[in-house]
C-alpha cells in the first residue's frame, strides 16, 4: 500500500477529469479476474505496457470507472470484488522481469467514490520489461481473447495512446541503447549543483537523452578534444550553475562567454539564430543546447506529456484545465524545436559519416489534440488582375516593401485602437528572420483580433472595411491590407483571435486562384491578437547593416502619436523602437480649439528651452523642426 500525497491526488483527479485513456492512464470497470489465465495475462500485459513507456511520470490503471468514448466522460462503477494486495504483488513478481515497483492501492476514497489504483511508479527505468514465464491453461469457456498467448515468456509490450502493442525491434534497440549509452554518463555531475535547480537539471538531462544521439556525440568528441572541452565547460556553466533556467541571470563567465551569451539570446526564439554562425563546433553547441532547452520547456510543463514513436515525439495533454493559453505556450516551443531539429539533422559534420547528431526527426501532437482543429469551407479568392488594377495605381511610385509595411502597420494600429480594455497597452512587433533559407516578415499585434465574421465578411472580402463606422480615428479604411502582402511575397500565413473566441488560421497564396482553407482552433480565453507571416522575395531587402535596413524599409521615418501603443522592429539580434510623438506633447502649443477641431503647432522655442533633450530619435527631432509639425 502506498500513501498518496496531495500532489498525487490532484494528478489522479486531472487524469479522471480528462475522461479519456492515453499513454499514462487506463480505466477499468472492475478488477481483472485473476483466477483465469487469460485475465492474468491481460493484467501482466497492461502492467508491462505501462512499464515500457519512457515517460517519467507515474502511470495508473484506475478501477471503478467506465469510459464513455462518445463524449470522453467517465461513469462511476461500484467495485464488488477485490483481491488481496499480497496475492496481486505475488502475481507481478512471478510474471514480470526485472521485478518492477508497482503499488496496489485499495478502497481509496475520491470525492465519495471508492476506487482501486494500480500505480506504475515513474522510478521504473530498467526497460525493457518482459514476461518472465509462459502461462498455463487457456481461455475461459466462451471467451474470445485473440491477444492471449500461452507462450508468453520473453514477450514485451508497450503502450501507444490508449492501446498496447508488441515492442518493435527499433523500440527494443532504443531501450538497450538508452540503458548502455545514457547521456547522463557523458557529463560529470560531481560538480556542486544549486539545490533549487536540481529538479530542472534532471528534466533537462532527460531532454538531452531524448534528443541527442550519444553514439554520434562520442564520435564528434573523440574526433575533437577541443569540442569535448567546450561542450563540457558550457554544460557546467549553463546547466550545473543554472544559467539556462534563469532569464535574469547576471553571472559573468569569461571562458566561452560568447557561446553562453548566444544560447541565452536564442533559447526562446530560434528564428533569430543565424544558421551559418561559423559552420562548425560553436554552432553545433549552440544549436544542441537551444534544442534541449525547448524540449525541457515542453516536458516540464504541468499539462504536457510525451511519448516517442518511430523517431517522433508525440505531445499530449492530461490536465483537464488545458486551454488555449497552455497550447500557445507549448506550441511556441514545439515550433522552435522542429526548426532546430531540421537544422541539426542536416548539420555538416564530416566526421559523423552517416550518423546524425539527433535521434528525433520531428515533434507532433497526439490526434486528440489535432481534432480541435476544424477545417472550414471558407475560401479566399481574388482574380489575377486585382493587384495591378486596385493596389499598384494607388501606390504607383515608391518602394513596394515600404508600401506593404505601411499598410500592415496601419491595420495593426487600428486593431490596437479598436481594443478598449481598461488598462490595455497596445504592442506591435515587426520581425524579419531567415528560416530554412527563406526570408520571413512577421507582424504581430495584441489588438482586437478578428472573429469568424470579421475574417470572412471583411478581411477576405476585397474593398470592404468594418472600420469606417467605428467612430474612432482609424487610419486604414480601404479593406486592401490582405492584398498588399502580395506586393512583396507569394505566400502569407495569418493567425488571429478575439477575446473569448476561437483562433482562426489561414494561408494566402499568390498562385492562380489565391485560395486558402481557413482552419479553426477550438479554444477560448481572454487573449486577442493577430499575427501575419509573409514569405518575402529575397531581393526585397538588402542585407546591409541594421541602420541602413531601417532606412531602406522606411522605418526610420515612422513616428506614432499615441501614448498607449508601442511599436518595435527586430532583425537578427538588433531592435529598434519607433519614436512616439506623444512623449513631446508638452512641446505643442494650441493653435485652434473649436468644438471637434483641435490643432497644435510644434513650438521650437519650447524645445530649445527644454533641458531634457531627446537624442535617441534624431530623425524625428529633425522632421519636427524642419516641417514645423502640425497635429
Amino acid at each position: 500500500m502506498s500513501n498518496l500525497n496531495q500532489r498525487d491526488i490532484e494528478y489522479i483527479k486531472s487524469l479522471i477529469g480528462a475522461g479519456r485513456e492515453n499513454t499514462i492512464v487506463d480505466f477499468k470497470e472492475k478488477w481483472y479476474e485473476l483466477k483465469y489465465s487469460y485475465q492474468k495475462f491481460e493484467f501482466i500485459k497492461d502492467c508491462i505496457s505501462f512499464l515500457n513507456v519512457g515517460i517519467e511520470v507515474d502511470k495508473y490503471i484506475i478501477i471503478g470507472y467506465r469510459q464513455n468514448k462518445e463524449d470522453d466522460t467517465l461513469s462511476k462503477i461500484h467495485i464488488t470484488e477485490r483481491y488481496e494486495e499480497n496475492n496481486i504483488q505475488e502475481i507481478i513478481t512471478e510474471n514480470i522481469e526485472p521485478i518492477p515497483q508497482i503499488d496496489i492501492i485499495m478502497n481509496f476514497n475520491l470525492d465519495d467514490h471508492q476506487i482501486d489504483l494500480i500505480k506504475i511508479r515513474k522510478e521504473n527505468k530498467d526497460q525493457p520489461y518482459l514476461f518472465r514465464k509462459d502461462f498455463d491453461g487457456g481461455k475461459k469457456e466462451g471467451q474470445q481473447k485473440d491477444t492471449f498467448k500461452n507462450k508468453s515468456k520473453g514477450l514485451g509490450y508497450i503502450r501507444h495512446g490508449s492501446s498496447s502493442h508488441l515492442i518493435s525491434r527499433s523500440e527494443l534497440t532504443n531501450m538497450f541503447f538508452k540503458k548502455q549509452g545514457n547521456i547522463y554518463g557523458y557529463f560529470n555531475l560531481a560538480t556542486e549543483v544549486k539545490g533549487s535547480l536540481f529538479s530542472d537539471m534532471l528534466i533537462f538531462l532527460d531532454s538531452m537523452d531524448i534528443l541527442i544521439n550519444r553514439e554520434a556525440l562520442d564520435i564528434v568528441t573523440n574526433s575533437s578534444s577541443i569540442f569535448k572541452y567546450k561542450i563540457i565547460r558550457v554544460f557546467q556553466e549553463m546547466i550545473l550553475q543554472g544559467e539556462i533556467f534563469l532569464d535574469d541571470s547576471t553571472l559573468e563567465v569569461e571562458e566561452f562567454s560568447y557561446i553562453i551569451t548566444m544560447i541565452k539570446n536564442y533559447k526562446h526564439d530560434c528564428s533569430k539564430i543565424d544558421i551559418s554562425l561559423d559552420g562548425g563546433e560553436n554552432s553545433l553547441i549552440i544549436l544542441l543546447f537551444c534544442a534541449c532547452y525547448n524540449m525541457y520547456r515542453i516536458v516540464s510543463h504541468n499539462s504536457a506529456v510525451y511519448e516517442v514513436i518511430n523517431d517522433a515525439i508525440i505531445i499530449n495533454f492530461v490536465d483537464n484545465n488545458f486551454n488555449g493559453e497552455h497550447y500557445r505556450i507549448i506550441d511556441k516551443y514545439v515550433g522552435n524545436l522542429n526548426e532546430l531539429l531540421k537544422i541539426l539533422r542536416t548539420f555538416p559534420l564530416y566526421h559523423l559519416n552517416f550518423n546524425t547528431i539527433v535521434k528525433i526527426r520531428e515533434v507532433n501532437y497526439d490526434s486528440s489534440i489535432s481534432k480541435q482543429f476544424v477545417k472550414s469551407n471558407v475560401k479566399f479568392k481574388v482574380s489575377e488582375e486585382i493587384i495591378p488594377l486596385l493596389i499598384e495605381p494607388l501606390y504607383k511610385s515608391g518602394n513596394k516593401i515600404e508600401i506593404a509595411l505601411r499598410e500592415l502597420l496601419q491595420n495593426s494600429i487600428d486593431a490596437c485602437k479598436l481594443r478598449q480594455d481598461e488598462g490595455y497597452r497596445g504592442k506591435i512587433e515587426i520581425l524579419i528572420r531567415t528560416v530554412e533559407e527563406k526570408l520571413i516578415l512577421s507582424f504581430e499585434d495584441n489588438g482586437i483580433g478578428m472573429s469568424l465574421e470579421d475574417v470572412i465578411e471583411y478581411y477576405l472580402t476585397v474593398g470592404k472595411s468594418k472600420k469606417k463606422n467605428s467612430g474612432l480615428p482609424i487610419v486604414g479604411q480601404f479593406g486592401i491590407g490582405a492584398l498588399s502582402m502580395f506586393l512583396i511575397g507569394k505566400k502569407a500565413k495569418v493567425l488571429t483571435k478575439k477575446s473569448n473566441d476561437n483562433e482562426f488560421r489561414f494561408e494566402l497564396f499568390e498562385d492562380k486562384n489565391r485560395v486558402s482553407d481557413l482552419i479553426q482552433k477550438s479554444y477560448q480565453n481572454n487573449d486577442s491578437y493577430t499575427r501575419i507571416e509573409i514569405e518575402i522575395e529575397p531581393d526585397m531587402i538588402n542585407n546591409s547593416n541594421f541602420k541602413e535596413l531601417t532606412k531602406q524599409l522606411g522605418i526610420d521615418k515612422w513616428a506614432i502619436n499615441n501614448q498607449n501603443i508601442d511599436i518595435f522592429f527586430h532583425y537578427n539580434s538588433d531592435s529598434y523602437t519607433i519614436p512616439n510623438i506623444s512623449e513631446k506633447r508638452n512641446m505643442f502649443s494650441p493653435l485652434i480649439e473649436t468644438g471637434p477641431i483641435r490643432a497644435f503647432l510644434y513650438d521650437i522655442e519650447l524645445e530649445e528651452k527644454n533641458e531634457k533633450k531627446d537624442s535617441k530619435h534624431e530623425n524625428l527631432d529633425r522632421t519636427i523642426k524642419t516641417k514645423n509639425l502640425l497635429l
